[in-house]
């Protein structure tokens, strides 16, 4: 429309500067939810079968150590046994292992696709997505990071706002045992170094190895924990947003 005569000149318009449209801002800013029931699922399966296998670790470990006491103790027949049991400990200790690698993956996933979540559920993280891994790999900041982006993911996957303090045990207690076990690790694996044929300090060595083996158990049930009931809080929250959740 002219400004001066009034007149509508007609014409291609196509140029020109349209209104807003109506609808989601989250969605439009942060994209589209993605689901992790799925995943978190999986992950269940991962912890119960890395909880099987350090329960045979520690079977075999046991009697493991027990053998190389015998052989301390020069007791006959030992030697036969404790190669046997070694051979046990040792096989059982590379599937763990293999295990532990896919737990790792699923877990890495997991963690960061929920944490890609939070914005497109309207409450925007603190930090890019990126970080949702990138915080595992940097040195000594990996011991305070990736429980900080945790939090995150727990608190502000609450369906509801309230006044009441968010209760963050279920991270705490995982956070807390997930460092507890790699210390009890580190110290298992600088004290199976350099022992040389010294039977007693093998021994040694073992015995700690299975309290790392209890503790990463503990820790594992802790991670199950977490997995599950943040899985849980985000999914009602994309209810109450009324986001169709597909599986």
């Amino acid at each position: 429309m002219c400004p001066y005569c009034g007149v509508d000149p007609g014409g291609d318009r196509s140029d020109a500067p349209q209104p807003a449209q109506g609808g989601s801002r989250t969605d439009a800013a942060a994209g589209e939810f993605r689901q992790i029931r799925s995943i978190a699922v999986f992950l269940q399966l991962a912890f119960g079968l890395f909880i099987l296998g350090t329960v045979v670790l520690m079977l075999t470990g046991w009697a493991y150590r027990n053998a190389l006491l015998d052989m301390a103790a020069e007791r006959p027949g030992a030697l036969a046994p404790a190669a046997r049991y070694e051979n046990n400990y040792v096989a059982a200790s590379a599937v763990l292992g293999g295990v532990n690698v896919f737990l790792v993956v699923a877990f890495m996933f997991w963690f960061w696709r929920s944490y890609v979540n939070l914005p497109v559920l309207g409450r925007p993280a603190k930090r890019s997505s990126g970080w949702a891994v990138g915080s595992w790999l940097i040195p000594f900041a990996n011991f305070v990071l990736p429980y900080g982006i945790g939090a995150e993911i727990w608190k502000k996957s609450r369906a509801h706002d309230t006044l009441e303090e968010d209760n963050l045990e279920p991270v705490i207690s995982w956070w807390a045992l997930f460092l507890i076990m790699g210390l009890v690790n580190q110290v298992a694996f600088f004290t199976s170094r350099d022992v040389g044929g010294d039977i007693e300090r093998m021994a040694a060595a073992v015995s700690v190895d299975l309290v790392g083996a209890a503790v990463s158990i503990a820790a594992a049930l802790a991670g199950a924990r977490f997995v599950r009931l943040a899985t849980a809080r985000q999914e009602e929250l994309a209810t109450v947003r009324g986001i169709e959740l597909r599986f």
